[in-house]
Order: C-alpha cells, then sequence, then structure tokens
C-alpha cells in the first residue's frame, strides 16, 4: 500500500509531459512518456510526492507531533493516515514546508531522525512490527520541498 500526493495547484516552469495514446503506443514509447513524467515530477516537486507506507506513517507522526501540532487539526492528523483523497489546503502545506525547512538547518531534524531510528533498532531486536517503520531525515526533506510548491495537496 502506498500514498500518493498530488499538489492542487503546482506551479509549472514548463509544459507537462504529453500522454501518448496507450492503446496505439509502443512499449519504448511508454516507457519514454513515464521517463518525462518522472524527470518532470524531479524538476517540479510539487506536482507528485509518493511514499509506502512504512515511510508514509512515521513521516506524517513526524509532521503531526514536531512540525504542525497545532496548525493541523484533529481531523487533518487523523485523515493524514489513509490514502482517502484527504487534502491539505496550501497555507498549511506552506507552514509545513517552512518548519521543515527550519527544523532542518537547526540539525533537529538529523537529531530526531537518529533518535527514531536508535528506537526503530531496539524494537528489531524485540521482533515488534513497529520496527518496520523507518524515518529518513532526505524524505523529510523532499515532503517539504513538495508541500512548498504543491499549492495544497492531496493524500491518495
Amino acid at each position: 500500500m502506498g500514498f500518493d500526493l498530488y499538489g492542487l495547484k503546482p506551479v509549472y516552469a514548463d509544459e507537462i509531459p504529453e500522454e501518448p495514446d496507450f492503446d496505439s503506443a509502443t512499449k519504448e514509447e511508454r516507457l519514454a512518456y513515464w521517463n518525462a513524467c518522472d524527470d518532470f515530477d524531479q524538476e517540479h516537486p510539487g506536482r507528485y510526492f509518493r511514499n509506502n507506507i512504512w515511510f508514509w506513517r512515521p513521516l506524517w507522526f513526524f509532521i503531526c507531533s514536531e512540525v504542525a501540532p497545532k496548525i493541523l487539526s484533529k481531523e487533518d492528523k487523523k485523515e493524514g493516515e489513509y490514502n482517502n483523497g484527504y487534502t491539505i489546503n496550501a497555507v498549511k502545506a506552506n507552514y509545513i514546508a517552512e518548519r521543515i525547512a527550519t527544523l532542518d538547518k537547526s540539525g533537529f531534524l538529523d537529531v530526531w531522525a537518529e533518535q527514531w531510528e536508535e528506537e526503530r533498532r531496539k524494537l528489531e531486536e524485540d521482533d515488534d512490527t513497529s520496527s518496520h517503520y523507518p524515518f529518513n531525515a532526505d524524505n523529510a526533506r523532499e515532503f517539504g520541498a513538495f508541500c512548498q510548491g504543491s499549492g495544497g495537496f492531496s493524500i491518495d
């Protein structure tokens, strides 16, 4: 199970790759299109962000507990745990982006990631299923970049 987040109003400097007619496109044309989309998404981080469930849950926990505990409503926090199309508005997305950048600049992001991973390793020793949920500071930074350019986002 994965979480696909889509920017609600991302800003594009380039044109979105044109989708081929998949009924008549060759395998190479389809692959070229998907590669062009991946490149486009890398150049426009507010368009799309994805995590599998193992990475999303600790990232969302971090957002709810450390990044934006007072700006996110109880409903935001709860619905962010599901991939059901819930939306986070542009104001909250921008706040999340700014806070991640601030926490990163202060060093807190890396410290938090190290502490999370230390706790996770202890749980691994006990065969606790919670040990399957890693937290990665780079993933949080990518999420911050996505939030910054997203204009708000949906969690699908």
